[in-house]
């Protein structure tokens, strides 16, 4: 039962992440250009998308307790939505990694924020014996990654937002959100 009622947390978070996907990963990935003019709007754009997304969570929460019929989801929702708002933080040059193939350097970073969500996890459950352990591993790490990405990845971003820069990644990021929802639904819609 407590995996099934994280199992619904991590459905909920998945889903709101996938239908607020704004592309801003592929076009850094893809742009021939020195991608370093879209890191500001790309972590303006990254923090609206985490507040949204809590939001979201929050707004469903009652909703989502109602139809499982638990209310304990109600709590667990809302301790949830504040995972997405601390990954609005992540230094948007994590990306650079993929970009330039580095996958050596994409491998550690991912290695270390899942160990450290994995100890935040398993310490959190044993303590408190509830499926509000493991969200509290996923705050866990969301911290170290946001904490991870500004201390070992250069150039940081400032607090600056371009609307040409933010209209052509709409542009292009546009059919990721389509395909990330039926992608999403065809793997995960049972």
């Amino acid at each position: 039962t407590q995996f099934g009622l994280f199992g619904i947390v991590a459905f909920v978070l998945s889903f709101t992440e996938i239908i607020t996907e704004t592309g801003i990963n592929i076009l850094l990935i893809q742009e021939k250009d020195d991608i370093k003019k879209y890191f500001n709007t790309a972590f303006v754009v990254s923090i609206i998308r985490g507040i949204v997304i809590s939001i979201l969570m929050i707004a469903s929460a009652p909703l989502i307790a109602i139809f499982y019929e638990n209310q304990q989801l109600t709590n667990l929702l809302f301790t949830a939505s504040v995972i997405p708002f601390i990954r609005g933080f992540i230094n948007p040059a994590v990306i650079t990694f993929l970009k330039e193939l580095n996958y050596k350097k994409e491998f550690n970073y991912r290695l270390y924020v899942f160990s450290v969500e994995s100890i935040f996890t398993l310490l959190a459950v044993y303590i408190t014996r509830s499926p509000m352990g493991m969200v509290v591993g996923l705050i866990g790490g969301a911290v170290f990654a946001v904490i991870y990405s500004f201390i070992m990845i250069k150039p940081r971003p400032q607090f600056s937002f371009d609307g040409l820069v933010f209209r052509k990644m709409l542009k292009r990021g546009k059919w990721l959100t389509s395909a990330g929802i039926f992608n999403y639904l065809y793997h995960n819609g049972d």
